[in-house]
């Protein structure tokens, strides 16, 4: 029966996660939001990422644009729904990655390869989704005190500092969870056509890496995240299957 319990958890984390995310782009104008600097030397496309990891004021007007503009009045707005809408998000996505590693481990263990350390890996991969959650939510905060100054030249770089610090906790504790599922799907899955999975997961990490170790490639972090909603998304289906598939 635990088997059943832990894909339905998937299954029902996966669905509100993406219901949550659609909900969100819908609330905040329904599109993705592009910078007011576009194209940029950074090379991010979509606004909320940048805004995410911005360094210093500059950065923030090549984001918002001036706050009394039109264009600024308008991102401004679509970035406080979105950053609003995300306190549900940021609910539904760590409950997603937790439920995974149960999930993972129960099927292990019905298959008579239970990991030595499975159950560390489940307690690391519920901390690390708590630790997400508070960061994210954090991060939230700092952006709402961004997105409010009316004068950019009066902004604080002790929010900023903030922000970078809150962003960079949450998708490294993201990027984290996703190496020890690279793992767990890779142990789970081994010569299958499955494997592709983990590489998915792989790959997802290895540009969110690369994005928060590098500056110069920090716009990695849009693809990254992509492909990880894409693993999330098949990681659904799958704990879907075993659902409906009744196993005891």
């Amino acid at each position: 029966m635990k088997t059943r319990r832990y894909s339905l958890f998937v299954l029902l984390a996966g669905i509100a996660t993406f219901a949550s995310m659609i909900f969100m782009i819908a609330m905040s104008g329904g599109e993705i939001a592009r910078p007011v600097e576009y194209p940029n030397k950074e090379g991010f496309t979509q606004a909320i990422f940048w805004f995410e990891m911005v360094r210093s004021p500059e950065e923030v007007r090549s984001v918002l644009g001036d706050p009394g503009s039109t264009e600024g009045i308008r991102l401004r707005h679509a970035m406080d729904m979105t950053n609003r809408y995300d306190f549900i998000f940021m609910v539904c996505y760590p409950l997603l990655i937790a439920s995974l590693f149960l999930f993972l481990d129960r099927r292990l263990a019905d298959d008579g390869r239970r990991l030595r350390y499975g159950t560390a890996l489940v307690t690391a991969g519920a901390c690390l989704s708590a630790i997400t959650m508070i960061a994210d939510a954090y991060e939230n905060t700092r952006l709402f005190r961004l997105s409010a100054y009316t004068d950019l030249s009066n902004i604080d770089p002790g929010v900023i500092s903030q922000l970078m610090i809150a962003t960079n906790i949450k998708s490294g504790a993201i990027t984290i969870a996703g190496l020890l599922l690279v793992y767990l799907y890779a142990m789970y899955f081994k010569k299958s056509w499955g494997i592709l999975l983990p590489l998915i997961y792989a790959l997802s990490v290895a540009l969110g890496t690369l994005a928060l170790i590098a500056g110069s490639m920090r716009a990695l972090i849009e693809t990254g995240a992509t492909i990880g909603m894409i693993g999330w998304l098949i990681s659904t289906v799958h704990g879907g299957y075993w659902f409906f598939r009744k196993t005891p």
